[in-house]
């Protein structure tokens, strides 16, 4: 009788393990289920006010960097990228566009929420299929410019042809008109299919939110982050990734520090010479003069694309070398 009883308390205590088992399983499949069904998604500003500008503050290379930090088993299903930028080096619109082809887009959902893209940040937001916008959105225009050049001419013959060529294949990436991006580039105006007139020739396109959504650039309008999500089809989401922000921020406002000390540094030191190089210099002169050249030079060295797009040369720096040497042969 009492073996019975132990048998028949085993076989209890095994059901018991076996429904206790599979409630757990059951469990877990919701659970499994409920998460699927919370979309992760991230929020990434590529670029702030004061510090937008492509191929400097917005690079390929500070993108890869700050989304190394995306947790290996919390990455996004749905990035999006903020934008707002007066443009920047087309160069660098291509690896940002080849990046986001193809090391990014394979695996996540990116959308480009822009809030304004002008010149090559029209081109970029031109080669990311799916966009939305703000409501005080500006896309173009992407007037062709040589940055290095005092005149600032717009670009001609072979070199307008080239960049010309690269907007019809960001386009293509985007799966855009081609012509829509050629008309911000140069004055040939923008009409559609229905006849109606976007641009006239002779003036660059550039188009406004309703604009932008109307003729398919973009797919919606949102102001805030739950507003775009509804637009693209995700209703309940999870935000992950803030680190990956707060890294592109902290390379932005980096960048964006070197550049005031490079900017202080260059003023200081051109009031200095124009004050002393009419007079008798002083050692003291000297001594403040060196070390604002030495935080230029630094600022070349760490920030080569920094420098450039200052337009802080080799050339300007050997002639404040040149100047600082002779008010050095010239102490009393």
């Amino acid at each position: 009788m009492i073996q019975q009883r132990a048998i028949s308390g085993l076989r209890v205590a095994a059901a018991v393990f076996v429904v206790g088992l599979m409630a757990s399983m059951l469990h877990a499949q919701e659970r499994s289920a409920s998460s699927d069904a919370v979309t992760r998604v991230a929020l990434v500003h590529l670029a702030d006010p004061g510090a937008d500008v492509i191929g400097v503050h917005v690079t390929a290379e500070s993108l890869r960097q700050a989304i190394a930090y995306f947790e290996e088993g919390d990455r996004p299903q749905v990035l999006v990228l903020r934008l707002a930028t007066d443009g920047g080096q087309i160069a660098e619109v291509l690896q940002l566009a080849d990046m986001i082809h193809k090391e990014l887009l394979p695996e996540t959902r990116i959308v480009l929420w822009v809030e304004r893209a002008r010149s090559a940040g029209a081109m970029l937001a031109a080669s990311v299929p799916e966009v939305v916008v703000t409501s005080n959105a500006i896309i173009g225009p992407a007037r062709a410019h040589d940055r290095a050049d005092p005149d600032d001419p717009d670009l001609v013959d072979d070199d307008l042809a080239t960049v010309l060529a690269i907007g019809v294949r960001l386009s293509e990436l985007g799966k855009r008109d081609p012509a829509m991006l050629r008309a911000m580039q140069v004055p040939v105006g923008y009409a559609l299919e229905d006849g109606s007139v976007l641009t006239a020739e002779g003036e660059l396109l550039a188009l406004d939110a309703e604009s932008a959504v109307r003729i398919g650039f973009a797919k919606s309008i949102a102001d805030d982050l739950p507003a775009l999500l509804g637009a693209v089809g995700v209703q309940e989401h999870r935000l992950v990734g803030e680190r990956v922000d707060r890294t592109l921020m902290s390379i932005r406002n980096n960048l964006v520090e070197a550049e005031r000390r490079m900017i202080d540094a260059w003023v200081q030191l051109d009031e200095l010479l124009e004050r002393v190089e009419g007079t008798t210099p002083q050692r003291r002169d000297i001594v403040l003069a060196g070390r604002d050249l030495r935080v230029l030079r630094h600022g070349v060295s760490q920030h080569p694309r920094l420098a450039e797009h200052m337009g802080v040369t080799g050339a300007l720096l050997d002639d404040r070398q040149s100047r600082i040497d002779a008010l050095i042969a010239r102490l009393p």
